[in-house]
């Protein structure tokens, strides 16, 4: 089912350049992925909170895939059963790739959430040596992937960990840690880099084909970014993307503008492809939780179903027009039912009622 009419805002922008313009970049020959990582689907059916446009009930994978989405990040915590651990994923996984989305599977190597602010490893691991975790870790993604594959899962790219920028799986530069790139280069990133490169190598094992990505929350420091890909290279590390979180009215526009610099230092200091792994944009103002205070909305996109229609519509075709950016990820489009966690970044409001955003996917009409 499309959405045949959306009603963009149509004020007069004042916005900065979306494409970052000024990169003399050929396009990538390699297909854009425009993805969501929609994980709370299945919590939300199973406690019938459901999706809806016009009135009428609908599978959001579907709703996505058919408005121009090709791709899906999956979220894999170590584990058997429950959310986000194995069967959960591998279901979930299946399902998108029926739909027509494309997986790409994130390996957090702990139990729970895992990302710029925390590393824990999990509990069985986490008395371990590193040599031990290193050995331990590589089995476990090789048997996982191996899993994916036994239950006809085919996975278009991997990452390992999730906004790894000061540690992963219990090597982690907490706050009261030096987190500058001299401080972590010399006591973080040689272990981290072993234990990425330890997965990499269990998920190569089963699928000698795979791609991985690495991934930092980090967009707004062009000098953090490229010291982080450029030590993971120079300590061996395997791969092929790079990836990046943004969410631009977390930062304020000041500060966003500078994702621009970041994306052009990554391109030429480090010359891989680049994916967006998280951005968000509201359709209301945060009014609380833990991001109650990204509200820093950029000039000319209001914070509205329009405005949020606008902004995705604009910063999908900016990414694309770049070349050396190669795909992008909605986090969390489907999470409407947390309330004012998520709620207003969501791409469904209050009640369900898709927005008009999921109209933006489809950025080559």
């Amino acid at each position: 089912m499309l959405i045949d009419e959306i009603v963009l805002w149509n004020g007069t922008p004042a916005m900065p350049d979306l494409a970052c313009a000024g990169l003399d970049s050929a396009a990538s020959s390699e297909h854009f992925r425009v993805g969501v990582d929609a994980n709370y689907v299945t919590q939300g059916e199973k406690a019938d909170h459901g999706f809806w446009i016009d009135g009428k009930r609908v599978d959001p994978l579907d709703l996505f895939a058919v408005n121009g989405a090709n791709a899906f990040r999956v979220r894999l915590w170590v584990g058997e059963e429950g959310e986000s651990r194995l069967e959960y994923a591998v279901n979930l996984a299946y399902r998108a790739q029926q739909a027509g989305l494309r997986p790409y599977l994130v390996m957090f190597l702990s139990e729970e959430w895992s990302d710029v602010n925390k590393q824990p490893a999990p509990a069985r691991w986490a008395d371990l040596t590193l040599d031990e975790q290193v050995r331990i870790v590589q089995q476990y993604t090789r048997e996982t992937e191996q899993h994916f594959i036994d239950r006809g899962v085919l996975i278009d790219l991997y990452e390992i960990g999730n906004e790894i920028d000061y540690g992963i799986c219990g090597v982690f530069a907490d706050e009261t840690q030096p987190r500058d790139p001299a401080s972590l280069r010399s006591a973080i990133w040689p272990d981290q880099a072993r234990l990425l490169q330890a997965a990499i190598e269990g998920v190569r094992e089963a699928d000698s084909e795979a791609r991985f990505l690495l991934h930092i929350a980090n967009s707004w420091s062009p000098e953090f970014a490229s010291a982080f890909f450029q030590a993971m290279t120079d300590f061996g590390v395997e791969f092929d993307y790079v990836g990046l979180s943004y969410y631009p009215s977390s930062m304020g526009l000041p500060v966003a503008i500078r994702f621009c610099d970041t994306l052009n230092r990554l391109h030429t200091d480090i010359g891989k492809p680049i994916i967006i792994a998280e951005t968000a944009y509201p359709a209301e103002l945060p009014i609380g939780g833990m991001f109650g205070d990204w509200r820093r909305p950029f000039p000319g996109y209001a914070f509205t179903p329009e405005g949020q229609a606008w902004w995705l519509r604009d910063f999908l075709a900016g990414m694309r027009a770049r070349g050396d950016v190669v795909g992008v990820y909605l986090f969390s489009p489907e999470f409407w039912f947390s309330g004012e966690l998520w709620g207003p970044f969501a791409l469904f409001d209050s009640k369900g009622e898709a927005r008009p955003a999921i109209g933006s996917f489809n950025i080559e009409e």
